[in-house]
């Protein structure tokens, strides 16, 4: 995963994304001195320009979007070169300083076992229904376990769209698959790349790279498939040319991020039904925004805290 806050092929600053960054390197940080493990690397983010246009863009980035100072640097043409010669005919690049990279798989279950050592019941591989009660909402699980609660956040990812109280959201789904590269030979990267897809690396696997990802708006399954590994290996030649000649190993995992039309994430108390709450499509910034996103229906449940209109479920209600 990374953990990236300059988006698109304009290089915006995301959305909030000092307080977003600020928020999740805090659980990062807390999770790793509660694991004593290290599954992240604040390593940075590079970007190089491969077309001319992109160029453009990414050159009016830093003083466009008023980014903080040190986070962002351009370089142009022969002096990004000069310190990347592997990224062949780009035209300048981006430096993108306050990046990192996250061992996803790892992150996950470092992160259940910190939150179920602070108090958290997690109950797995059991599917959960949940109707409303007079006293507030009733969770049934498949297992047999019941429990009841005044408040439900609805935070079931792509579920969501499945799901008929949350059928006037105008979310929808993308199906993206990711490979694991690995190599005959150490990667020439100190820092995850973010061109046409990404690259992510971390010096603790420096043969290796994670590519991603496809957009598949219209799929059948959620398979990986060799239509998606062939991609991500031209996602991979189009950053370093001949790389995919150097691969020795593959490993392909598919999952479906959600996204709502405007691309901001949706949150908030559901119109009509007390105590009923969705957190949901944050589409392929879930890594940055998921921890501040969260930060704020928390506030909003337990203390009344107005919710951004940029992320409120009342922009669409």
């Amino acid at each position: 995963m990374l953990v990236n806050p300059a988006t698109g092929r304009r290089a915006k600053m995301s959305w909030h994304a000092e307080e977003a960054l600020h928020s999740v390197s805090d659980l990062l940080q807390r999770v790793k001195g509660f694991s004593g493990e290290s599954f992240y690397e604040n390593n940075g983010v590079v970007r190089p320009a491969l077309y001319p246009e992109i160029g453009f863009d990414f050159k009016r980035a830093p003083e466009k979007y008023n980014w903080p100072e040190g986070w962002i640097q351009w370089l142009e043409q022969e002096e990004f070169t000069s310190r990347f010669p592997f990224f062949e005919n780009a035209h300048g690049g981006l430096i993108i300083g306050k990046g990192a990279t996250v061992k996803g798989s790892r992150y996950i279950k470092l992160l259940s076992q910190y939150l179920e050592a602070n108090g958290l019941i997690t109950i797995y591989n059991s599917k959960a229904e949940y109707s409303q009660t007079d006293s507030g909402w009733k969770i049934i699980l498949s297992s047999g376990e019941t429990a009841q609660s005044e408040s439900i956040i609805c935070a079931t990812g792509s579920s969501l769209l499945k799901d008929p109280n949350w059928d006037f959201l105008p979310m929808n789904s993308i199906k993206g698959q990711t490979a694991t590269f690995r190599f005959n030979e150490n990667v020439p990267l100190n820092s995850s790349v973010s061109s046409l897809g990404y690259l992510a690396y971390t010096s603790s696997s420096p043969d290796e790279l994670v590519v991603g990802s496809t957009y598949e708006h219209n799929f059948e399954d959620l398979e990986p498939n060799e239509k998606g590994l062939n991609y991500l290996k031209d996602k991979l030649n189009s950053s370093l040319p001949g790389w995919s000649e150097k691969i020795i190993e593959s490993d392909q995992w598919a999952g479906v991020r959600v996204s709502s039309k405007d691309n901001m994430p949706i949150i908030g108390n559901h119109p009509h039904l007390k105590g009923l709450y969705v957190f949901g499509a944050l589409g392929s910034k879930g890594m940055i925004h998921g921890r501040y996103v969260a930060q704020k229906i928390a506030d909003y449940i337990a203390d009344g805290k107005p919710i951004n209109s940029a992320i409120s479920i009342n922009r669409f209600v």
